[in-house]
């Protein structure tokens, strides 16, 4: 019941505390746990882009996001790239997002799909077949006839994402 109420949002005591700022005024260290909603109502920013505009009199200040059920902090998070638990993913979604966004220019994979054994097995037979045809081409000089072939492997390659 205690870790509980630890965990409570200091301004609205009803949400879990997912966002902590801490702030040192005078040589003082002052903490606030503040839900997410409220963070936003304060003008707490939890991009990792943005900075937060400080008093003259600050030294420091840091927000941590904290999951509530497994105690993982963003630090920690950044270091092992792991997360603790399920709840993480919604604890962290926006800096999540905005890693993937960075490192893969996208959120969603949209990638190659498996293809059977037999399909790919097909695949590279026609993509041999090609090359046997594009070589016997260069070989009698039918140069015309060969850059056609070269054409038709390069597409058929690029369909499959062969290299």
């Amino acid at each position: 019941m205690d870790e509980e109420k630890k965990n409570l949002c200091d301004i609205c005591k009803k949400e879990i505390a997912t966002v902590f700022y801490t702030i040192i005024v005078n040589n003082k260290k002052m903490q606030l746990n503040l839900c997410e909603k409220c963070a936003a109502k304060k003008g707490l920013v939890l991009s990792l882009q943005d900075t937060l505009t400080l008093p003259e009199n600050t030294q420091s200040a840091v927000i941590e996001l904290k999951c509530p059920s497994c105690g993982l902090t963003f630090e920690e998070f950044k270091n092992t790239l792991r997360l603790g638990c399920a709840e993480c993913y919604n604890v962290f979604d926006r800096e999540i997002t905005a890693i993937a966004q960075r490192v893969h220019k996208a959120t969603q994979h949209i990638g190659k799909f498996v293809k059977s054994s037999h399909d790919r097995i097909k695949i590279e037979h026609d993509i041999n077949a090609l090359k046997r045809k594009l070589e016997e081409c260069l070989k009698n000089e039918r140069y015309e006839e060969a850059a056609k072939i070269r054409d038709e492997l390069r597409q058929l390659k690029k369909q499959y994402g062969i290299r």
